[in-house]
């Protein structure tokens, strides 16, 4: 235990592979170890292990208090993205609050199809640190399902209040909808919904995003130009300027 927290990168592996070797409830038990690096240690030590108690230890060491264990157990899950784990355990890790700790773990919640949703939040949201968001992009941009790639990016293009994370969202949708080839997936949102995006991206005339501009117009009517009534009924035809106003039928003035 002491070669866990030791300089020597060499004994702290050493360390980790002995901690491999445990049953599981001699494992659980130093999970809860008051030192954090044998709590970390140990989230080394359980990767891709599916029992159902050292999963759950595995639930509890995503929520430790200690930012260096979750680091830890963050840095497993990058290494083993397909770890059999709950979703729950990666949603909290991609919401934690240290952002190291968070991008770690976009990979595998990608490979997810069930945490779609959660990327998709993470670009839309305003409080989500750079590096969290930009991995997220990476992630949506080589999602396999186009379908469901766009379905995510759709908030962040109509209502992201940081432009370029808007704009790129809307260069990374344009990249599926190219690949559905016309065959847009259904449900992308309200007839109001759908305004809010058309309004956006008909704005940006810079962004080449010629597939879902045709979806749009598809699908929600271009506002009208309601300009020129700004001086409707207040200006007078040169007629009626002479005195010869219009009448009501039937109504006209002796």
């Amino acid at each position: 235990l002491r070669k866990l927290a030791a300089s020597d990168p060499f004994d702290r592996h050493a360390a980790i592979e002995s901690l491999r070797a445990l049953d599981v409830e001699t494992l659980v038990g130093l999970a809860k170890h008051p030192v954090i690096a044998v709590r970390a240690g140990v989230a080394r030590a359980i990767e891709g292990r599916t029992e159902d108690a050292l999963v759950e230890v595995a639930r509890k060491l995503a929520g430790d208090g200690q930012e260096d264990v979750r680091e830890a157990l963050a840095e497993t899950i990058a290494a083993a993205p397909d770890w059999a784990l709950p979703d729950a355990v990666l949603v909290r890790l991609a919401r934690d609050q240290d952002s190291d700790v968070a991008s770690r773990v976009i990979d595998a919640l990608a490979r997810r199809p069930s945490c779609i949703g959660t990327l998709g939040d993470l670009v839309r949201e305003e409080d989500v640190e750079w590096d969290v968001r930009r991995e997220v992009l990476r992630a949506l941009e080589n999602y396999p399902d186009h379908g469901a790639a766009v379905r995510a990016l759709l908030d962040a293009i109509a209502i992201q209040p940081n432009d370029w994370v808007a704009r790129e969202s809307l260069r990374i949708a344009e990249l599926h909808v190219e690949a559905l080839d016309g065959a847009m997936p259904e449900d992308l949102g309200t007839r109001s919904s759908l305004a809010s995006l058309a309004k956006r991206v008909r704005g940006w005339q810079d962004v080449h995003a010629p597939g879902m501009r045709a979806f749009l117009d598809r699908n929600v009517p271009a506002e009208p130009d309601l300009s020129g009534l700004a001086d409707y009924g207040r200006e007078l035809p040169p007629a009626a300027r002479r005195g010869r106003l219009p009448h009501a039928v039937r109504a006209e003035a002796p």
